[in-house]
């Protein structure tokens, strides 16, 4: 993956449309929850969007995330890096009926 500059708001219905890919980089601001709840963020992690329409038409965004979070171990109480890979796959939906 190539990080760049995320987009604060995308068009899904024209990047599923497409099956267009979006890669960009996230970094310890742009996650305050996170920080806030003592895991901290070891330099940037990479984020790739995958979007598509699934069989049923509906609109959706495959999401890996790969970084580095900084944990302190439950044994020891020392900081320790911890590699994590994410992945979710969401799908929008315009209707109450849609979400059922």
């Amino acid at each position: 993956m190539k990080p760049g500059t995320l987009p604060r708001e995308v068009d899904i219905r024209a990047l599923a449309s497409r099956g267009a890919e979006v890669v960009g980089s996230i970094t310890k601001e742009d996650l305050p929850r996170l920080h806030g709840s003592g895991v901290g963020l070891c330099g940037p992690a990479e984020v790739l969007f995958k979007f598509n329409r699934d069989d049923e038409g509906r609109y959706t965004a495959e999401i890996t995330l790969l970084g580095t979070l900084n944990l302190k171990c439950q044994r020891c109480l020392c900081p320790m890096d911890h590699p994590v890979k994410v992945n979710s796959l969401v799908a929008c939906v315009w209707s109450d009926d849609e979400a059922s």
